[in-house]
């Protein structure tokens, strides 16, 4: 599981992307951390922290792998 700290849209893939439109990193941080308190908190889960890269902004997405 990465940071969200460069989660961003660069490009468009479907029509809810827009470029123009950018999320709110404050709220972006407080979801993602959420997410992350919710799936470490589980006994026995084990989860691989990495830092996020500035030129893979959708990178967050790793933190969907695997069962929830």
């Amino acid at each position: 599981m990465c940071d969200a700290t460069h989660f961003r849209i660069d490009y468009v893939i479907n029509p809810y992307m827009d470029t123009g439109i950018q999320p709110d990193s404050l709220a972006v941080l407080a979801e993602h951390e959420a997410i992350e308190r919710r799936r470490t908190s589980r006994p026995a889960r084990i989860v691989t922290r990495m830092e996020s890269a500035r030129e893979c902004p959708d990178m967050v997405y790793t933190a969907l792998t695997g069962p929830s």
